[in-house]
């Protein structure tokens, strides 16, 4: 298997939800102690790791970050200071933090569908405050930038044992053939 590192590495997610508590599981893995920041886009709007231009007038989001034994590290809600032209305000979650080598999970959700505890895949495990996205759009954007990230392992597949046998065999053969001429 073949597992590389490359530096400074950026995800981006757009799409929409089609239910106020649906949520976006994003997992990914560190290599080495790095600086990770998770931003959301969806509500002020912007340009996203990607390039693409993330339109203004999405849901007020809040954005929560679990390590691999599923536990809640730190979680935010309208820290990122970008201000929205429609409304005037500023709705969109940053984290900006230091994590050790690892496997972690961001978790994109509209505001006031809160983690409570448990398993963080669970509905049981989240509150949901208040219906609907009170007149602004379905579409999210989350950005996750970080300086080292482990790419996922690759495998390559080994030869078969028995065709190495046959091509080997093959050309002690016709290597026999030719010094018999």
């Amino acid at each position: 298997m073949l597992n590389s590192t490359a530096n400074a590495v950026s995800i981006s997610f757009t799409d929409e939800f089609l239910y106020d508590d649906d949520r976006l599981y994003a997992s990914f893995d560190v290599a080495t102690t790095s600086n990770v920041v998770l931003r959301s886009l969806g509500y002020a709007g912007g340009t996203n790791a990607a390039g693409e231009v993330i339109a203004d007038g999405g849901f007020d989001t809040l954005l929560f970050l679990f390590d691999a034994a599923g536990s809640l590290i730190t979680s935010d809600d309208n820290s990122s200071g970008i201000t929205s032209a429609q409304s005037g305000l500023s709705r969109d979650a940053l984290l900006d933090l230091s994590l050790d080598a690892g496997s972690y999970t961001a978790v994109l959700t509209r505001f006031n569908n809160e983690y409570v505890s448990g398993d963080i895949n669970l509905d049981s495990s989240w509150d949901q405050i208040v219906s609907g996205f009170d007149g602004r759009s379905t579409e999210f954007a989350l950005d996750i930038n970080i300086d080292s990230l482990t790419k996922p392992q690759v495998s390559v597949p080994e030869p078969l044992s028995f065709s190495l046998l046959g091509l080997g065999l093959a050309a002690v053969l016709s290597r026999r053939l030719f010094a018999s001429r």
